[in-house]
């Protein structure tokens, strides 16, 4: 077997002599040399490496000139913009949730659902950080989402129940305050993540901030902010590194050399 070893193709320019796979190679013959050729497989949209004996299983895309590399969204793309779409559902719940209390007891049904709505949209959006492995994948930010999870379900519960029952109105404060430790923790632990683009670091404590100030000084503030960092995710989300969102597949990688060519 040659020891030519296979460099970057020039997917605009393959030798257009292409061994065929399908004839024996027999000692003396004249075979095309070591390079690389269309894939028999996929002629149109790959080339793939001959050793000068046999094909390898080194391949790779033919690409067009001037063209630009293919965006590809990974999975945890779509978790970060999951995540992004349930904080906007949870901030859209808490305004709606705030406009009827505002208007009597009348709407209480409707108070009723939109916080519930509202924490598992909040539920929702921890656990695709969870999935995403945002901010990061150690094991104190995947316990802390997981908390967080649980303490958003548990705080829906509490806080329904101090619609309608008296004296429970304590525990859901106490269950509110929970969730704001909870989410300072986990925006400390995005904003140490340094592997993040400053902005994505800093979304969790902008959301807690807004929360926060919302809840302090006018309530229905706080659901504009969830709303906002919302939109943040899914458009930030499609643009930071490859290790949380999209990634662009390199036109120009280095094809490995196959090491168990095929028969």
């Amino acid at each position: 077997m040659s020891n030519i070893e296979p460099t970057n193709p020039d997917p605009t320019s393959p030798d257009p002599t292409s061994p065929d796979p399908d004839e024996p190679v027999s000692a003396g013959s004249s075979t095309p040399p070591a390079n690389w050729y269309p894939d028999p497989d996929a002629p149109t949209e790959r080339l793939r490496w001959w050793d000068g004996t046999a094909w390898t299983e080194n391949r790779h895309p033919i690409a067009v000139a001037g063209a630009q590399p293919a965006r590809v969204l990974g999975p945890r793309t779509i978790q970060i913009t999951l995540a992004g779409v349930s904080l906007i559902l949870a901030g859209a719940s808490r305004l709606s949730g705030y406009g009827n209390s505002s208007r009597g007891s009348d709407l209480l049904a409707e108070v009723i659902g939109a916080a519930i709505l509202e924490g598992l949209a909040m539920a929702a959006a921890f656990l695709f950080f969870l999935l995403a492995g945002y901010p990061n994948r150690k094991q104190v930010t995947r316990v802390v989402s997981s908390v967080m999870i649980g303490v958003y379900l548990i705080s829906t519960i509490v806080g329904v129940a101090a619609l309608t029952i008296p004296g429970v109105s304590v525990v859901a404060g106490i269950a509110g305050l929970l969730v704001l430790v909870g989410g300072v923790v986990f925006g400390i632990l995005a904003a140490t993540t340094r592997e993040l683009p400053g902005a994505f670091r800093a979304l969790p404590l902008v959301l807690y901030a807004g929360i926060l100030v919302g809840g302090l000084v006018f309530y229905s503030l706080s659901a504009v902010a969830i709303i906002v960092v919302g939109i943040l995710y899914i458009t930030l989300g499609r643009r930071v590194t490859p290790a949380l969102s999209a990634f662009r597949a390199p036109a120009n990688a280095t094809v490995a050399v196959g090491e168990n060519p095929p028969e």
